[in-house]
């Protein structure tokens, strides 16, 4: 038990620094980025001018900032932070403007763009705010109102301009998690380091996160050639009050490029299509979703009553799957046997290719590129199959890649940290058109007629959406699963009684990304509030014991099965010896979720891990 207490105290110092910097007015239920190409940064100096007058330029989004620094030359980075006091929106930026207009004026002589800026930040400063935000952009005016992370937030430090303040231990993280490594990320996304959900390492079909397998995963080099993408520009779901929806499930997958390379090694190009981001792929022109044929019809069916119900065309909004839901795809397989073809050597394809003709008896050849279009006529199942053979038989020689870098690299970067049900893409059907026979996507043969409208400026969660359609909501996967079985659950208006939950309510139902650090740990803390981590052991200690056993038996499997199936792999064998985890009881005792997840889960199952004997 003192190691579990050990991680727990780790835990607790975390838990401490957060209450530290909510008693100095920083918020740390929402980071905010800055992107930058220079190295150990210990202050900012503002800048001194831009769009938003002179301050330290940062965004919620994690991606936005990406413009501004220069990724091909592998020094970029992206910090982290938290700000304090009150940001000024756009209503008190226009009326400090106004009053900066009228004080310049009544001067009688010229003044330029930037005094009238650096005119009206005064006097918002004097207003007492200590930072501005015009849509994805917040400037931050003084040094001393900002923090990285990872800072220590020494209350005798409260007024300096470090960003560290004291420098704060990274506690169980580590610098690689906190985004100290040249972190990257955006629609489509190529070299550099991920900040990555830890789930994309779990096998195929989901389970438990593997060891060994993420650092792969976050450090691959991809080369991507893109499609330029017009995603409408940015709306409120209160700018569709009166128009029907149909909320519908989405993997992760990412749209509008060419996939080329994978480790810097060049593949026959994977065409990525989407996803949520399909309805605004140009070579989706008049579509607005791709699926099953049957599915379609479904969603066709649904959206002429529901025009007929309310008098318009309704709304499409897919809400985010797991990270392993893009295992049905055929993308991450297509990457799979793409790199395989160029890297894998004569004797080891011939292998794979008789192991894949065990699944799929058409199946031709790795070595054949017209082979790949046989996983667009088989079910998701057989994919899936093949897809698990590749990333548990071969992963490990050359040419061989796991499945947990093959959803990366064709998953939309944007959705690396996001949370299930988040709901960013508004499109709308077009009941009047006909179903399209064949959509042009590599997995999803039925086309939906209609266009993609825009994105959410905030993303929502569909969970709101769900309890105004009558559920109790239990906060888990168990509402996203009910979702895609229930449609009176997935569809309805916006009315002002939605939007009045949403908007009334907004910091509660915000889906947005998992946060990199901080939000999550207080926001999973809020019930033990006022007796501290190590007096609320609970489930902590039981995902704690949970990872411990993980490390266990993933060590025992390697001593042992893992050893004798590699060599009967290497002799040309198809038999397979049964790990740990085949036997009865040993995945209930590995795999934890007795929390939610976020960031404190995660902190408790790596620390646990490394507490391991083997």
């Amino acid at each position: 038990m003192s190691r579990i207490a050990g991680i727990l105290e780790g835990i607790e110092d975390i838990y401490s620094r957060m209450q530290r910097a909510n008693s100095q007015g920083f918020d740390t239920d929402r980071v905010l980025y800055h992107h930058t190409d220079a190295d150990n940064i210990e202050e900012f100096v503002p800048s001194v001018k831009g769009k938003l007058g002179a301050g330290i330029y940062t965004s919620p989004n994690p991606q936005y900032g990406e413009r501004y620094v220069d990724n091909a030359t592998g020094t970029a980075n992206v910090l982290p932070l938290y700000a304090r006091g009150p940001i000024a929106k756009v209503a008190d930026i226009d009326a400090a403007s106004s009053l900066s207009s009228d004080m310049l004026i009544s001067k009688g002589r010229p003044f330029s763009t930037q005094e009238w800026k650096a005119t009206t930040n005064n006097i918002l400063k004097e207003q007492g705010f200590t930072g501005k935000e015009v849509a994805e952009e917040v400037s931050i005016f003084d040094p001393e109102n900002i923090r990285s992370v990872n800072a220590a937030f020494n209350p005798n430090k409260s007024d300096s301009k470090n960003i560290l303040a004291g420098a704060g231990g990274l506690g169980l993280l580590g610098a690689s998690m906190l985004g100290s490594d040249n972190a990257e990320a955006g629609p489509l996304t190529s070299g550099a380091r991920r900040l990555i959900d830890a789930r994309f390492s779990s096998p195929v079909g989901g389970g438990n996160e593997r060891k060994g397998v993420l650092n792969a995963v976050e450090t691959m080099q991809t080369g991507i050639t893109p499609r330029n993408m017009d995603t409408g520009g940015e709306v409120n779901l209160y700018d569709f009050e009166g128009s029907p929806y149909i909320l519908t499930q989405s993997d992760r997958s990412a749209a509008g490029g060419l996939l080329n390379s994978i480790h810097n090694a060049d593949i026959d190009a994977v065409d990525l299509r989407g996803g949520r981001d399909f309805m605004f792929d140009p070579s989706s022109q008049g579509q607005v979703w791709a699926s099953d044929p049957n599915v379609v019809k479904s969603l066709q069916k649904r959206a002429a009553q529901l025009r007929s119900d309310y008098g318009s065309d309704p709304l499409l909004l897919p809400y985010t799957m797991a990270p392993t839901g893009i295992d049905f795809a055929t993308m991450p397989l297509d990457t799979m046997i793409n790199f395989a073809r160029q890297g894998m050597s004569k004797s080891n394809i011939k292998k794979l290719d008789k192991q894949i003709k065990g699944v799929i008896p058409q199946w031709t050849s790795v070595s054949d590129p017209s082979a790949n279009a046989i996983f667009r006529e088989v079910k998701g199942p057989s994919r899936k199959k093949v897809a698990d053979l590749i990333d548990k038989n071969f992963r490990d020689v050359k040419g061989g890649l796991s499945i947990s870098e093959a959803r990366a690299a064709t998953t939309d970067a944007s959705q690396y940290l996001e949370k299930e049900g988040a709901l960013k893409n508004v499109g709308r059907i077009d009941t009047s058109a006909g179903l399209i026979a064949d959509s042009g996507h590599p997995t999803y043969i039925g086309g939906l007629p209609g266009e993609g409208v825009g994105t959410l400026k905030d993303a929502l969660n569909a969970r709101v959406l769900m309890e105004q359609n009558g559920r109790v909501l239990a906060n888990d996967m168990s509402d996203i699963r009910a979702l895609s079985m229930n449609h009176g659950l997935s569809q309805g208006i916006i009315d002002d009684s939605l939007l009045r939950r949403i908007y009334d309510n907004k910091d509660k139902v915000a889906a947005g990304s998992v946060a990199v650090a901080g939000p999550s740990l207080a926001n999973a803390s809020t019930d033990n509030a006022g007796k501290g981590l190590l007096g609320s052991i609970g489930n902590a200690g039981l995902e704690a014991m949970s990872g411990v056993n993980r490390a266990v038996v993933d060590g025992l499997n390697f001593l042992t099965a893992d050893q004798i199936n590699a060599l009967l792999n290497i002799s040309g064998s198809e038999k397979r010896i049964p790990d740990l985890y085949d036997l009865e009881g040993v995945e209930e005792a590995t795999q934890g979720n007795y929390m939610e997840p976020g960031l404190l889960r995660d902190i408790i199952r790596q620390g646990s891990e490394f507490l391991s004997p083997i």
